[in-house]
C-alpha cells in the first residue's frame, strides 16, 4: 500500500514540474550535483476513523517531508514552491507548513533548508461481514 503511494507521488511530482529530474524517496541530500525532489516518510500518524453504517475502513496518515535541491538556490525555491501550491490545490493532499524543526534537521544530518510535509491518508477498505437473516421464526 505505502509502495503504492510512493509511486504516485513519483508520478504526481514528474507530472507537476514536467522537467527532467531526480525524486528520491530517500532523506535530504546534503550533497547536490543536479537538481531535484525529495519525498521523505517521515512518520506514520493516526487518521480519525470514518462513521456510518459500513465496517470502516483501515487507515493511516503518511508524512512526507519535502525539500528541493539545485545547482541555483532559486531554481530549488521555484521548484518548491510549484509542489507546495499543486499540492494545496489537490484534495487528496493535506499540507503542513513551518512544522519541521531543528531537531530533525540535526538528526537527518543535513542543514536546514525550506520545506513542507505533505499528508497522506491511505485507506484499506474492508469486507463487509456475511449476515444471515432469520427467515423462520426460532424454534427452542
Amino acid at each position: 500500500m505505502i509502495d503504492q503511494i510512493d509511486r504516485r507521488l513519483t508520478e504526481w511530482v514528474a507530472k507537476t514540474l514536467g522537467t527532467p529530474l531526480t525524486v528520491s524517496l530517500s532523506f535530504p541530500p546534503s550533497e547536490h550535483t543536479d537538481r531535484g525532489v525529495s519525498l521523505f516518510l517521515l512518520e506514520l500518524a493516526d487518521a480519525l476513523p470514518l462513521r456510518g453504517n459500513k465496517r470502516s475502513p483501515l487507515q493511516v496518515m503518511l508524512r512526507y517531508l519535502v525539500t528541493t535541491w539545485a545547482a541555483q538556490p532559486e531554481d530549488a525555491h521555484r521548484l518548491l514552491g510549484d509542489l507546495l501550491f499543486a499540492a494545496l490545490s489537490d484534495p487528496e493532499f493535506d499540507v503542513e507548513v513551518g512544522s519541521v524543526t531543528p531537531a530533525l534537521w540535526s538528526a537527518l544530518g543535513v542543514h536546514p533548508q525550506p520545506a513542507f510535509i505533505l499528508r497522506v491518508l491511505v485507506r484499506l477498505e474492508r469486507p463487509e461481514p456475511e449476515v444471515h437473516y432469520v427467515r423462520k421464526p426460532l424454534v427452542v
